[in-house]
């Protein structure tokens, strides 16, 4: 019991890269004073056992320290490896009831409530995921990601009342409003406040479950260097010509201050 309650609280304070750089660490002093052991004819005879001995200590609690540490790492990338698979498995699920949310359902507005919580729990498992190649993995699927809820933000307006079918005959206002006042009509079997409406809440928190977090760090940068643009296939080179001597402004064109015409 005593070791388990030591190895949780390694496990909180001591990360595994300082495990092994510790080790490592001994490791080399152990090795240090194993070859030191090797001059130490010249030492007291009751000394000349001493460094042999302290090296083999030192060398046995560095193995023990990278044994350790490697369990811990596995363990850390085990752990991040599951939290990338259910995020993953929580965008795939909220996905598949979103599209499922048409606007002849009765359940569109549970429907949406229920993939914003998938997405919401999600994303904050996605916080988890604590290995570098799996966090770039994360970055590398938010793109994707955002592309598939996209068609989910770009409704109509009237689809977010739940009432966006039997409306072509209204134009503008007229027929978001009616859409309005169906939200809250009574349903089918004349049951009153059935809400229909999908939440500002709701699609704030899938619009959010894709975006970039806040601590990303933009990976894209540079330029090409001067010259290397004379290999490239001739538009290109045109383009990235013509795009570094002139800039576009509010429809105009400009080289430098004066505008071109």
């Amino acid at each position: 019991m005593r070791n388990r309650i030591v190895t949780f609280i390694l496990q909180l304070i001591i990360p595994h890269r300082v495990l092994f750089f510790v080790g490592g660490l001994m490791l080399l002093t152990g090795m240090a004073l194993l070859a030191g052991s090797g001059i130490a004819l010249q030492w007291p005879n009751e000394f000349k056992s001493q460094p042999p001995a302290a090296a083999a200590a030192v060398i046995a609690v560095a193995g023990l320290l990278i044994t350790f540490a490697q369990t811990l790492r596995d363990r850390a990338e085990a752990r991040s490896r599951f939290y990338l698979d259910e995020y993953r498995r929580g965008y795939d699920t909220a996905y598949e009831v979103l599209k499922s949310a048409v606007t002849a359902d009765e359940r569109l507005r549970m429907k949406w409530i229920a993939a914003a919580r998938m997405l919401e729990e999600a994303r904050r498992i996605s916080a988890k995921v604590s290995v570098s190649a799996h966090r770039n993995v994360l970055n590398i699927e938010l793109p994707k990601q955002s592309q598939r809820f996209e068609e989910f933000l770009s409704k109509s307006a009237e689809y977010y009342y739940g009432s966006g079918e039997g409306l072509e005959a209204l134009y503008g206002n007229q027929a978001l409003n009616e859409a309005a006042r169906r939200a809250t009509a009574k349903d089918k079997h004349g049951r009153l406040n059935w809400h229909r409406e999908i939440d500002e809440k709701v699609l704030f928190t899938i619009w959010n479950a894709v975006q970039y977090p806040k601590a990303y760090s933009d990976v894209i940068e540079g330029r090409f260097p001067e010259g290397s643009a004379l290999f490239l296939n001739p538009g290109l080179r045109t383009y990235i010509e013509h795009r570094r001597r002139f800039s576009s402004t509010n429809g105009k064109l400009y080289e430098g201050a004066q505008e071109v015409q």
